[in-house]
Formats: structure tokens, sequence, C-alpha cells
């Protein structure tokens, strides 16, 4: 287009000025035709500017979301640990318990064995009494 403004100050002739028309309208034509292409490919664009705006309001969304399940994890975790610590504190008392009740028994029986003992001596059963003993 520069190039036939150029050429547009020197010429001369008709013919001359009949060519550099021709080839002026075949330049605008070529210019209309890009233009058209640019412009049929605006609402293509403006859609998918559209679209992008709706899928950034969707990912904020995402994002609410997945900061509200990621809490809620947090807490779920932090409630698991707690129930964790409550199970190893129930089990170390239950070990204690169990002992406490090997003991109870252990001293249940030797007080068995001492009445056993204490009969067998009174009845003068001595067999039956060293039998307690051991």
């Amino acid at each position: 287009p520069l190039e036939l403004l150029q050429q547009a100050e020197r010429v001369t002739g008709v013919r001359e000025a009949s060519a550099l028309l021709s080839e002026a309208i075949l330049c605008e034509r070529k210019v209309d035709a890009h233009l058209n292409e640019l412009l049929s490919k605006r609402t293509s664009v403006e859609t998918g500017v559209a679209n992008l705006k709706d899928s950034l309001g969707l990912l904020g969304l995402m994002q609410q979301h997945a900061e509200t399940i990621a809490q809620q994890t947090k807490q779920a975790s932090t409630l698991a640990d707690e129930v964790s610590r409550r199970v190893r504190e129930l089990d170390a008392s239950q070990v204690r318990v169990s002992e406490s009740m090997r003991r109870l028994e252990s001293i249940a029986e030797a007080e068995r064995c001492v009445e056993e003992l204490k009969d067998a001596m009174a009845t003068s059963e001595y067999d039956r009494a060293a039998e307690r003993i051991q």
C-alpha cells in the first residue's frame, strides 16, 4: 500500500494510472478479505474469552472447595491422632490391669494354699501339707 502511494505520485499517463488503480483495488480486496477473516474470528474469540471467564469462576469455586476439603482432612487427621493416642493409653491401661489380675490370682492361689496347708496341719495330714508347700 505504501508503494502504491509512492507510485501514484510518479504517474504520468492514463494507462499507468489505470494499472495502478487496478493494483490498488486488488490490494483493497485483499485487505477487505483479511479484515473479514479477522471479524469472522471475533465471535469465536469472544466466546472463548467468555468461556475462560466462566472457567475462572469455576476454578475459584473449586479452589474454595479444595481448601475446605484440606481443612476437613486436617481436622480428621488431628482427630485420628487424638483417637490413636487414647487407644495407646487404653492399651497400656489394659496391660496394667491384666498384670494386676495375674498378681491377684497369684495372691488368691497363695491364700488357698496357705488355708489348705493350715487345714492339713490342723488335721495332722503332713503328706497333704507337704504337697501344698511344693
